[in-house]
């Protein structure tokens, strides 16, 4: 992980006082010198902002090596300022250690580095097709016993904030899509011995994007 120190900012033009002033749709940043370097398939590579309350995540759009400038796609939900704190994911070039693996979005291929005592003959990876395994839609009186939800896939948010395209929420993570949705209802389902694993978001009220554990990172 890396400390960003920050020069200066491209944003979108927004609303006077939107969101008190915590809101620029930033899309760019000026990283310290000897920080970044290109990548291959810069496009594949997702950025994490931390600040404030939020974690923002966009893929990247391009780094010029002499201005250190580095672009990313989805306008930031609150204002980037002087000393972020930001990392990078799914950097083919950081494909070192047992365990971490690198999706070629373009190829459709995924790379991964065993453990020592694995067995890639009989060794299953998974990756997830459908982001909602559940729906519920009013009712009452639901349990759900001993059941397991995994593997359900995740993509990037879409929203329009301030009236800029793509720009994320900038708290409560209302816009992402659960992979379990409970609606119409005054309460929830109950869930004993139920687990939620590898999963692209949280549940209803919990919605929020999970980390990949292994997931080569910058």
């Amino acid at each position: 992980m890396f400390f960003a120190r920050l020069s200066a900012r491209k944003a979108l033009g927004i609303p006077t006082g939107a969101a008190g002033g915590l809101t620029r749709a930033h899309t760019s940043f000026f990283a310290k010198e000897g920080d970044l370097r290109q990548f291959y398939a810069m496009e594949d590579v997702t950025l994490r902002i931390l600040h404030n309350w939020k974690d923002e995540i966009t893929n990247l759009v391009s780094y010029d090596d002499a201005t250190r400038e580095l672009v990313w796609q989805r306008p930031a939900a609150m204002s980037v300022k002087k000393n972020d704190r930001y990392f990078l994911e799914n950097v083919f070039e950081e494909l070192k250690a047992p365990g971490q693996w690198y999706l070629d979005d373009k190829n459709e291929t995924v790379y991964y580095i065993p453990f020592e005592d694995e067995d890639m003959e009989s060794t299953v990876l998974y990756a997830g097709g459908n982001e909602r395994l559940l729906k519920i839609d009013g009712g009452s009186n639901v349990t759900f016993r001993g059941i397991t939800f995994k593997n359900s896939a995740w993509s990037m948010p879409e929203e329009d904030q301030y009236g800029i395209e793509g720009m994320d929420s900038s708290q409560a993570a209302y816009g992402v899509y659960p992979c379990v949705l409970v609606t119409g209802r005054p309460d929830l389902p109950d869930w004993p011995g139920c687990l939620k694993r590898h999963g692209g978001h949280l549940y209803p009220g919990q919605a929020a994007p999970l980390h990949y554990p292994g997931q080569s990172y910058l």
